[in-house]
């Protein structure tokens, strides 16, 4: 059974993620990174994608990893993963049944689900997990509205398995998660079509690496108004700096496609 202590921990992520929002990378890494030294974790990926779609297929997924992952494990892992897309061979995924379920919330860990024997004999955990030295995984999922939010958290090969107290401690996290991203995508998504054409074009040039002065020389208008249309965009992008401003735009590129 989760504890209060585990409570305040999870409650303490949420208010550090809350004051990272206005950077869609750094908050999702960070999560990852504290979930999974709360729990043991080696291996964490946080998947985000419309519930109109198939996971199982490639897609319109939005993923962030974290963990002890070398470049070679990493290649291993993805090359695997290409492996099991192109053929279409989740049958054998023992966490493929979580996205048929009509919960809002689901969660478990794989050797919960299938028992030791049947999980390590599992086709997907020998080809996908095992030359990557992951043991037993925990994933949760969290539908809300019109997405679908799943947190994947991996022990090493050697350690042992999650318990229920961990399940219920990511079903917490991951709901008030799915709530805080409902407040968080006003800005993680917005809109160049919000943008005027004058602040559209600031906004570009930016991009391209242009001074205050060269952007006013560009467009033909003063460097102090240029540098009032800069400020403009970090309120509305809720940022600080260009390299912020930068960061969100090409993490969030699709929503901004209208620039270029």
């Amino acid at each position: 059974m989760i504890r209060a202590v585990d409570l305040r921990g999870i409650f303490h992520i949420l208010g550090e993620i809350r004051e990272m929002g206005y950077d869609p990378v750094l908050w999702r890494r960070h999560l990852l990174n504290r979930f999974l030294n709360m729990v043991g974790g080696v291996v964490g990926m946080l998947v985000e994608y419309p519930s109109s779609i198939n996971p199982h297929r490639p897609g319109r997924l939005r993923i962030n990893d974290s963990g002890i992952w070398s470049p070679s494990e990493r290649q291993v892992f993805q090359d695997s993963l290409a492996r099991f897309q192109e053929q279409g061979d989740y049958l054998s995924n023992p966490y493929a049944d979580i996205h048929d379920s009509s919960e809002k919330m689901t969660v478990f860990s794989g050797m919960d689900l299938l028992g030791k024997r049947k999980y390590y004999n599992n086709p997907f955990v020998n080809e996908l997990m095992m030359p990557v030295n992951l043991g037993d995984g925990l994933k949760c999922s969290a539908a809300h509205a019109q997405d679908v939010l799943e947190l994947h958290v991996y022990r090493a090969n050697d350690d042992r398995p999650f318990e229920n107290r961990e399940n219920e401690m990511a079903m917490v996290l991951l709901a008030e998660v799915s709530l805080m991203r409902q407040d968080m995508a006003g800005f993680e998504k917005v809109s160049a079509f919000d943008l005027s054409p004058r602040l559209q074009a600031v906004f570009r040039l930016i991009l391209m690496g242009r001074s205050e002065r060269e952007i006013a020389r560009e467009l033909g208008i003063s460097a102090h108004t240029v540098h009032d249309h800069t400020k403009i965009l970090f309120r509305k992008f809720r940022v600080r700096s260009r390299m912020e401003l930068m960061a969100v735009y090409f993490n969030t590129k699709n929503h901004l496609d209208r620039l270029f």
